[in-house]
């Protein structure tokens, strides 16, 4: 057997294929996952946890900026934020957050 998964060949092949464990633990798949930095940005108020920034950050980027902080309806999962683009054009965008209400 030439080929095959490094396991031996159940024919009485000799395995010829050796892993090093040392740089297979390596791999970016076994390393422990680290939180990556927080983006900076121009409203720095609006910041009230690090996934703020980063979606404040791909606003800004895009020439967006929030007007006001985003508010909650009252015993609702939906949110409403207030924007304005680059042109001047007030946006609202209501997004639910929760669970679809049962049907």
């Amino acid at each position: 057997m030439t080929r095959g998964c490094g396991a031996p060949d159940p024919h009485g092949g000799a395995n010829t294929r050796s892993v090093d464990l040392a740089k297979a633990r390596q791999h970016w798949a076994f390393q422990p996952p680290k939180d990556p930095p927080a983006p900076s940005v121009k409203q720095k108020d609006w910041v009230k946890n690090p996934i703020d920034a980063f979606v404040l950050a791909k606003l800004e980027a895009g020439g967006m900026k929030l007007d006001r902080p985003f508010t909650r309806l009252p015993n609702s999962a939906t949110a409403i934020a207030f924007l304005t683009d680059p042109w001047g054009t007030y946006i609202e965008l209501t997004e639910n957050l929760g669970p679809p209400a049962a049907r």
